[in-house]
């Protein structure tokens, strides 16, 4: 191998450590905005299956009146019709936090979320 394609493959390989850290970066900053200023709504799961490589679960929500499907990897299999919370970012409602272990309180489940959602987790009390 010549110096040049060396030197050009450790460019390329600098180029693709980049970009993972600044996607990482990227993921980290919407999460803390959506754990910051995101509202708490109700999802109710669609489809959950496994795939190569982990289960892959859809999503139906409501924000504003405006109906979102988002498609997430989850931990295990989730049943179908069954309800979870989320919280979102309300400039971009299709950036999420899906709560998995947060079971819907026996008061909540069937009811819509508000409109706007809730600025925290609802409980029953």
């Amino acid at each position: 191998m010549s110096q040049n394609n060396i030197s050009e493959i450790k460019k390329g390989v600098f180029f693709i450590l980049f970009a993972l850290l600044a996607i990482w970066a990227y993921q980290v900053f919407i999460r803390d905005k959506i754990e910051d200023a995101g509202k708490c709504l109700k999802c109710v799961i669609l489809k959950s299956e496994g795939r190569k490589g982990g289960i892959t679960t859809t999503v139906q929500y409501k924000y504003k009146g405006v109906v979102y499907l988002n498609t997430l990897s989850t931990k295990s299999k989730l049943d179908i019709g069954k309800e979870y919370f989320i919280k979102i970012l309300p400039g971009n409602p299709e950036a999420i936090i899906f709560f998995e272990e947060i079971l819907i309180p026996d008061c909540l489940v069937g009811i819509e979320s508000p409109s706007e959602g809730w600025k925290v987790i609802p409980s029953c009390n």
